[in-house]
């Protein structure tokens, strides 16, 4: 019984000494270490539908090549965290860039080889190169929100992070004929194409590999942790099916790296 009641005794004092400490403003909650953003660079092949009509893909074909022209797509991106306790959710945007070219073409007349005529898909098959160079500009624009499953690196250090995103996007392209906009069919060849796209991806921590230099960049740069990730990416995008666009959906996996800052 005396051992009980010692026990409640201190465990009492203790109380007292809390509150007081709290009181005066010398009790400072200790919260999870967890990052507010993450920036990251990334680059994957890139083809897009272009149309699923037959004559507007061979339209851009004749142009490009096909697609074992494509290049690939240069992204940059930026994650905001608001919520960071059973994993991070937040809000990522991002922009990309993508670029083909190839040759400009010079068409005939049906009647005469000689006679150079306006392009159009009716006479463009049998088109010839001429001198100057055609260009397909592309730059994407995403909003949307991503979770990152960080649970058990939080708790246990295990390297391995995946993740899921899901965004809008907005298409802008633009097509040039040497410096200036083509024309295709007489329309001007510049646009906008709306969509979405569904991401998932997994990331892996570059900490287990310095610790020393990610100490080093947490408390000198406030630099959470880097790391290395791959993920596959669905693109929805034809304008909610609208048949004239340019429909830029396709799929693709993507390689970068990652910085999440405190």
């Amino acid at each position: 019984m005396r051992l009980i009641s010692a026990l409640l005794v201190a465990f009492a004092m203790q109380l007292i000494n809390i509150n007081a400490a709290s009181a005066q403003g010398l009790l400072v909650d200790v919260v999870p270490e967890t990052p507010k953003n993450n920036f990251y660079i990334q680059f994957g092949e890139y083809t897009p539908t272009v149309s699923t009509d037959s004559s507007v893909q061979d339209y851009y074909d004749v142009f490009y090549g096909g697609k074992a022209n494509d290049p690939y797509m240069l992204s940059l991106g930026w994650d905001w965290y608001f919520l960071r306790h059973f994993g991070l959710l937040g809000i990522t945007t991002q922009i990309s860039s993508w670029k083909v070219s190839g040759s400009s073409r010079i068409c005939y007349s049906d009647t005469s080889n000689t006679e150079i005529v306006s392009c159009d898909s009716n006479n463009i098959s049998a088109s010839a190169d001429g001198n100057d160079t055609t260009t397909l500009n592309i730059m994407p624009l995403s909003l949307g929100l991503v979770y990152r499953l960080d649970f058990l690196k939080r708790t246990f250090n295990f390297p391995l992070v995946p993740y899921a995103k899901g965004a809008m996007q907005y298409f802008f392209w633009s097509n040039y004929g040497g410096t200036k906009i083509s024309r295709i069919d007489g329309e001007k060849g510049q646009g906008g194409t709306a969509g979405y796209n569904l991401t998932a991806g997994l990331s892996m921590a570059l900490s287990w590999m310095e610790p020393g230099t990610a100490a080093r960049g947490r408390t000198s740069n406030d630099i959470y942790e880097s790391y290395v990730f791959a993920e596959w990416n669905q693109i929805v995008a034809d304008h909610f099916g609208r048949k004239k666009r340019f429909n830029m959906s396709s799929q693709q996996i993507n390689f970068g790296l990652a910085v999440e800052i405190f």
